[in-house]
């Protein structure tokens, strides 16, 4: 048996020695190495780990020196790592030579008024971060991996500015000072400060604790009802702390925050939370592709500190223990062999199930390097990855005249383009980067060098473009310079700016900045964004945007008439001339001899052809046509590509979507979706699930399960996630799933936020019409445009839609719905056919929506269903009351339990019922 190597956790410098080598992954109690690669190695440090993410103190008299290549090795138990092979090192970097080579160092979060803590990023790996204000230092820590945690010997005054300082002692080195101006608390003046949240569930064994909406600086303790308290420092707003000890089940939880006492802030200290058992334990899943040769294999689904086992064929690897605080991590192990591999993780005694086998792919001699993205900035954050071999692994190293170091750490490659975060920041006077990647084998590929860096980006405000809605919890940013930091600010009727999220922007993704859980956009204000470069007193700075209005939520929502396949120019033409304002072409592969396969606008694939046989258009000229089509037509608002069978692979999802780009919206910004009719073919999203722009959708339009679908995009980290269901037979008896799934995904959307559109096809019917229209779809595909169009026009006087334009963004709406999930017991003649009326009461007022349960699959026994309102804010939601006529051949109805949710107003409330609603007045249930 062998036994995995520790990571060993970088940048690491000459100025590192003091504060020893972080590892991390190994198995608490055995003993760690680590070594200066050379002939014969040189032991640098050596210790006996009490946890699986530790410091190895550095052996006296051995010091770091600039080129040293550290690897790192673990026994225990009887057993030992393996020495590494090849050229995967953890590289030491010169220190600096001259105080302008102190990277650029920054406040990593919101600085408050009365913080004890202030945590940065950026800056010299080793070097020292003083904070200061009124004219003392407050407080000192060293930079490590990127970080500083610096805890403060008193709070920063209400009234002074924050100044942040990097300095080396030793060689009596200072650099310039950045200055972030303190913000109040936004809270009123006095009041307590309120607890952090927890998130649930807490098991047994768990050795960190999940808090959110924590005040930037405070200090949060930590009590146990078995008595140990535990204070922290937190500097950011979610964090996960490690705790000294993991939770014992049956223990209870509180936890509180404060800040500097002289601020008189009270603190609450929140309910007692349980810990709850420590199993079910989840096997975990490991990340493909993999392929032999491969030193590093990635897992996710891991629980803190649990002990991972490998097994294939001939080998059994141990000794790999899990981070504290990660779910998802990878391990350096032995060079995987071809055959199949699982895992199992074991915690508090109890072993997982093993996961499910993958293939290790056989050895693949010559793959070419991957390349870096230009342009390169001077203090840009990331840089994004172009051709990396999936399944292989990649760092990026910086090359100067002392020679090369790395600027990451060792990187799973998951897809062939990627963005990937950089510490030192890029430095103009670098030479330029190279990367290098060890795709199935221990010897790396190397890249060219990519220069030069620029020393300082031509900074604009960035551009706050779509509208900002009351209670969104994203804002999309344009303009923003690739590897800038991004801040997003609340201005308040009052004119004061309140720090809302942020966000790195990259080569690749939209920037799309996550409000902070602790700030609500409320109509009448105001935001703006800035980006950030650099940001030292030396030049460089900040941009601020323009200043966007927070727009109500409560207003008419956009619909969209597709027209169905129109896969000529001239079809296209013709919807939108007969009221469309969306299209939906469809997109399949052809085959042609001794040529890749062409991408047409065809319902159908095609046979193998000869050259040059007759094919249908294909999509670049479809496209090319199409963007004259667009110039007459400025209805049109949305394409919906339709991508058959034929393209459901990772190329075609990544040819379709760069096509699109290049040919059409790159200077006619129409919103699109790419889509496929099943989760099976979903592997056409795998190449671009992570790069899509804030105007770029996926969906799934075939499926009955909306709840596996979102949770398919979830899985894959889609954001602008869309579910479609349809069948051309008209009657709701010969499609008896399509109205429920269609109802379960909007309830999704409007009540949680996991889907962000819904369409029907292929809709030809008046009564089919109106109904889906009530239920709540964004739009549907029909063959009849006009006639739709009329009837969106009718209904528009009963519901809240009108046509969708192409200043929309279908997929940053605002939503203002609530839901109603109910479920009918499972009892006999426990469904009723009545028409049932909901009304669902708040303190700002209510809103009502009758049902009809007589249609097939409404409020049946044993059944969930699902009923969508579009409402203004209701305030805090206290009850629900329900009527019915008592019509139809059973109209008592068994009610099992009923919830009110809405995603747009933060509502999450459910009542256990268990009763029969019979004959009589309102029955009306309080939450």
């Amino acid at each position: 048996m062998v036994l995995g190597n520790p990571k060993i956790v970088g940048p690491i410098s000459e100025l590192t020695t003091p504060n020893g080598i972080r590892v991390q992954g190994q198995t608490t109690g055995y003993t760690v190495a680590i070594y200066d690669y050379g002939s014969p190695p040189t032991l640098v440090g050596k210790d006996q780990v009490r946890g699986s993410d530790v410091r190895i103190p550095i052996n006296l008299g051995v010091g770091l020196h600039a080129g040293m290549r550290l690897y790192a090795m673990q026994e225990g138990d009887g057993d030992s790592s393996v020495m590494p092979t090849g050229d995967n090192l953890e590289t030491v970097q010169p220190g600096p030579t001259d105080p302008r080579h102190l990277n650029a160092v920054s406040f990593q979060s919101q600085v408050y008024q009365c913080a004890l803590y202030i945590w940065t990023t950026g800056g010299y790996p080793g070097a020292t971060v003083e904070v200061s204000a009124g004219g003392n230092v407050l407080g000192s820590a060293p930079i490590l991996e990127g970080f500083a945690r610096i805890e403060l010997n008193q709070g920063i005054p209400r009234v002074s500015n924050a100044f942040l300082t990097q300095v080396v002692p030793s060689l009596g080195f200072r650099g310039n000072s950045l200055i972030a101006s303190a913000s109040p608390i936004p809270l009123v003046q006095g009041a307590p400060l309120p607890p952090p949240k927890v998130q649930l569930p807490l098991r047994g064994c768990d050795a960190t604790l999940k808090l959110s909406e924590v005040y930037e600086g405070a200090r949060v303790t930590i009590k146990r009802a078995s008595g140990l308290v535990e204070t922290v420092g937190l500097g950011v707003s979610s964090s996960e702390v490690i705790l000294t000890e993991p939770l014992k089940t049956r223990d209870r939880i509180q936890v509180s925050q404060s800040v500097w006492e002289k601020c008189e802030r009270p603190s609450d200290i929140s309910e007692p939370f349980p810990v709850e058992k420590a199993d079910p334990v989840e096997p975990p899943v490991i990340f493909s592709p993999l392929c032999a040769g491969s030193q590093l294999i990635m897992l996710k689904g891991l629980r803190g500190n649990s002990l991972v086992t490998l097994i294939n064929e001939t080998q059994t690897i141990k000794g790999l223990q899990t981070p504290p605080d990660v779910t998802e991590w990878g391990f350096p192990i032995p060079p995987l062999i071809p055959g199949t591999i699982s895992a199992t993780q074991e915690i508090c005694g109890i072993t997982s199930l093993p996961s499910a086998s993958l293939p290790v792919s056989k050895h693949s001699e010559h793959i070419d390097p991957p390349s870096i993205e230009y342009p390169l900035y001077g203090c840009a954050r990331n840089v994004t990855i172009q051709g990396a071999h999936p399944g292989g692994s990649i760092r990026v190293y910086a090359v100067t005249t002392n020679g090369e170091f790395a600027i990451t750490g060792l990187i799973f490659v998951e897809h062939s383009q990627l963005v990937v975060s950089v510490f030192p920041w890029l430095q103009p006077e670098w030479k330029g980067l190279r990367v290098f990647q060890w795709a199935c084998k221990d010897t790396a590929v190397e890249s060219g060098l990519f220069s030069p860096i620029i020393p300082k980006a031509r900074l604009l405000a960035p551009v706050l473009r779509e509208p900002v809605y009351q209670g969104d919890r994203f804002v999309n940013v344009d303009g923003t310079v690739p590897g800038a930091h991004v801040e997003l600010f609340v201005v308040d009727k009052e004119g004061s700016r309140i720090f809302a999220g942020d966000t790195d922007a990259s080569q690749i993704s939209p920037t799309s900045i996550g409000i902070d859980a602790r700030v609500t956009l409320k109509e009448g204000e105001r935001v703006q964004a800035r980006q950030i470069l650099c940001a030292n007193s030396d030049g460089a700075g900040s941009e601020i945007s323009n200043t966007q209005d927070i727009q109500p939520a409560y207003q008419p929502r956009p619909f969209y008439i597709v027209g169905h396949n129109p896969n000529k120019l001239d079809e296209a033409r013709d919807v939108l001339s007969a009221g469309a304002n969306a299209i939906e072409p469809d997109i399949s592969a052809w085959k042609v001899i001794g040529e890749p396969d062409v991408l047409v606008v065809s319902h159908s694939g095609s046979d193998i052809l000869e050259p040059n046989a007759p094919r249908p258009i294909t999509l670049i000229n479809y496209l090319i046509g199409l963007r004259q089509v667009a110039a007459d037509f400025p209805n049109l608002s949305l394409i919906y590509f339709d991508c058959k069978p034929t393209t459901a692979t990772p190329d075609h999802g990544y040819e379709i979507l760069m096509a699109v780009r290049k040919y059409l919206t790159f200077d006619t910004p129409i919103p699109f979706i790419i889509s496929v009719s099943s989760l099976d073919q979903s592997k056409i999203f795998d190449r671009i699930r992570d790069i899509l722009g804030p105007r770029e959708g996926l969906m799934v339009d075939e499926e009955n399960d909306a709840g596996s679908v979102a949770t398919t995009f979830d899985n894959l980290g889609v954001g602008n996630r869309c579910f479609g269901n349809g069948s051309t037979a008209q009657h709701p008896i010969l499609v008896p799933n399509l109205r429920y799934s269609i109802e379960w995904a909007c309830a999704l959307r409007a009540g949680f936020g996991t889907l962000k559109a819904v369409y029907e096809w292929t809709a030809n019917d008046r009564g089919r019409w109106v109904e889906f229209i009530r239920i709540g779809v964004d739009g549907m595909i029909t063959d009849h445009p006009d006639d739709l169009y009329r009837e969106v026009q009718t209904e528009s006087l009963f519901s809240p839609i009108r046509m969708g334009t192409r200043e929309d963004n279908p997929f940053n709406q605002p939503n203002s719905q609530y839901t109603v999930i109910c479920r009918t017991g499972d009892v006999r003649m426990g469904g009723t056919d009545s028409r049932v009326t909901f009304t669902i009461n708040g303190s700002s007022g209510s809103v009502s929506r009758q049902i009809n349960t007589f249609l097939n699959g409404r409020m049946e026994t044993g059944e969930t269903n699902f009923v969508t309102f579009h409402s203004p804010d209701l305030g805090e939601v206290s009850s629900i009351t329900i009527t019915k006529d008592n019509g139809g051949n059973g109209p008592d109805w068994f009610l099992d339990w009923i919830g009110v949710h809405s995603f747009r107003y933060g509502v999450h409330k459910t009542a256990n019922y268990g009763s029969w609603i019979v004959d009589g007045p309102s029955y009306e249930i309080s939450f």
